[in-house]
Parts: C-alpha cells; structure tokens; sequence
C-alpha cells in the first residue's frame, strides 16, 4: 500500500495516525453504531504483523491490532468489533469490541497459515475457552470504600480550619484577649489552652469518624488498616491544621472574614490536592519537593497511599510492616 501511494510512510504509524487525525476532527453520532463507509475507518487496518524472521523451522512476528476506544473507529467485520442484532420485527442493534479476542484470531491466523504450509495434512483450529467467572461482592465494595474514603475522609477532616481560625479571630475582635491579659492573663497561657482545647476538639472528631467506619459500618479500610498508623497520620494532620489556624488568624480581625477565608481555602486547598495526588501525581509517582511543604498535599497524600493499598487488599496492618519511602516521608513532614 505505501508503495501505491508513493512511499511517504516511513513507519506504519504514521499512516495510522493520519487517519485517526482525520477522524479526530469527523463528527460522529453516539448512536451511529456503524461507520464503516467512512475513508478513514476503511483505511485503517484491523491488524498489523511485523514479521522477524520466518522459514521452515521458524517463525518469528509481532502482531497488533485496532484497540482504539472508540468503537465507531473499527470495522464491523467480527475481528475487533461484531454487530449483535435483536431480529425480528426489533430495530434494536448494537456493536461489542472484542479486542483481546481480535488480537488472538489475528495471530492465529498467522500461525495457522505457517503449519498448514509446512505440514499439508495438518488442520489447527483456535479459540478462547472463557472460564467461569464468579464476581467477589464484597472485595468489589472494599475497593469502591477505600475509595470514597481518599475523597470524603480528607475533605471531612479539614473542616475544622475554619472553626479554629473564628474562635481566635472573634475573641480578637471584641477584645477578650486584650480583656484577659488586663486580669493577669499570660499569652502563653491563651495560645496552651486554645491549642489543647482545639487539638481535643479535633480528636474528638476523628474518633467518631473512626468508629463509625469500624464499628458500626464495618468498612475494612478502617478495620484492616492499623490503628497506631491511623493515629500517627490523624494526630499529624490535628496539629498541622491547629498551627496553619494560629497563623492566619494572625492576618484577620473579622470572625465573619475568618470563616469565609477558612472554609474557602480548606476547600480549595483540599480540592486542589485532590487533583494533584489523584491525576496529575498518582501513585507511584512522587510529588514535587515543594509540595510536601503544604500540609494538606502532605495529609491527603498520605490517604492516597492507606485507600490505595486496601484497593490491592495489601492494607498496611501494622508500623512494623513494609511502609513505602514516601509514606514515611509524608508522616515526617506532617510534624515539621
């Protein structure tokens, strides 16, 4: 074909990409189930062989073929894609890819051609035996809670900015602070007591999220997961959170400015990290140096690595067990 078309290919990628180019910037309809006519999906080809060596005692090739995701983009000719329809008086029709299945028959078909050239008498026939499947509900639904957990859990968790950053901000604005320190109040007294008061508040709160996920909803990433490591990430994050609140409070002198910037730059910062550690930085790669100086990069990192262990049902059951570099780094830098 390239020699027909003048040999502008230098690989047969290029012819490939060409057409799905041009297919990129067709417009197809959703329910259109088959659109062979077009001159691209005709162009491209269901298979490709690269042959290495091939004679009578050998035969060496790599094979591949259409595993494009858009099923309009394969031909309706059973290899890649069948056409099931409903007969009868049904109009109802529909198209299943069968890539895995393509990519057998296609290099069967090869390796059917081989014996039968050096062996006349010899017929091979070929096929896929699907082996009974029985769906694990319940590993399906530890999987899908662990998840949620990597979204709701941190989101959950970093409400309490906004609660830490009011109640300092308010006792500023209408002069209690200034109130106490005339009866003999020392400074490092308030910020002690507001610090344990706070940081009480905060475990409190993780608690009850604790052991309704353990105990009364039973979700196995809290009941596999260990608890002192739970513990060690959960008090990190309290105190990170409780310090972050000290300090910008420092720049406020409005309750109501406090609770609109709190609420917003927990949100922000927490969706943010969401988008990050989920897409742009998933597991098992690492994120930037500089981000492991923001707190909630750092704690939502950390609950990516617990949900996405119990997704692999290897939850991390003890400290004493092989915790990755990263992890470690994450609990280090949650009490720097």
């Amino acid at each position: 074909m390239n020699d027909e078309l003048g040999g502008i290919y230098t690989k047969p990628d290029e012819y490939i990409f060409e057409h799905l180019n041009n297919l990129a910037n067709t417009t197809i309809e959703y329910s259109k189930r088959n659109f062979d006519d077009n001159v691209d999906v005709k162009a491209i080809p269901d298979g490709l062989f690269t042959i290495f060596e091939a004679n009578n005692k050998t035969l060496s090739y790599d094979s591949s073929v259409n595993d494009h995701h858009i099923w309009q983009y394969h031909k309706e000719n059973g290899i890649t894609k069948m056409g099931v329809y409903a007969g009868g008086k049904s109009k109802y029709s529909t198209a299943i890819l069968r890539v895995l299945e393509g990519h057998v028959e296609a290099s069967s078909l090869l390796n059917k051609a081989y014996i039968k050239h050096n062996f006349n008498d010899t017929t091979v026939q070929a096929g896929i035996n699907m082996y009974p499947y029985n769906l694990d509900f319940r590993l399906f639904i530890n999987k899908l809670e662990a998840e949620e957990c990597t979204l709701l859990i941190p989101f959950c968790l970093c409400m309490g900015l906004p609660v830490f950053m009011n109640t300092i901000v308010l006792e500023k604005e209408k002069r209690l602070i200034e109130t106490m320190k005339i009866n003999g109040l020392l400074l490092y007294n308030y910020w002690l007591v507001n610090f344990a008061f706070d940081f009480l508040y905060y475990m409190m709160i993780t608690l009850v999220f604790y052991v309704f996920g353990a105990y009364f909803l039973k979700m196995n990433f809290f009941i596999a997961t260990s608890k002192w490591l739970f513990l060690t990430i959960f008090v990190g994050w309290g105190l990170s959170q409780i310090s972050l609140a000290f300090f910008l409070s420092v720049f406020l002198q409005k309750a109501s400015t406090a609770t609109i910037v709190g609420y917003g730059f927990s949100i922000y910062m927490m969706g943010l990290a969401t988008l990050l550690n989920g897409i742009i930085y998933g597991t098992p790669l690492r994120m930037p140096w500089y981000h492991y100086s923001i707190p909630t990069f750092v704690f939502h990192r950390c609950m990516q690595w617990l949900t996405q262990e119990c997704t692999h049902e290897k939850c991390f059951r003890s400290l004493h067990q092989d915790i990755p570099g990263e992890l470690q780094f994450c609990i280090f830098f949650l009490y720097v």
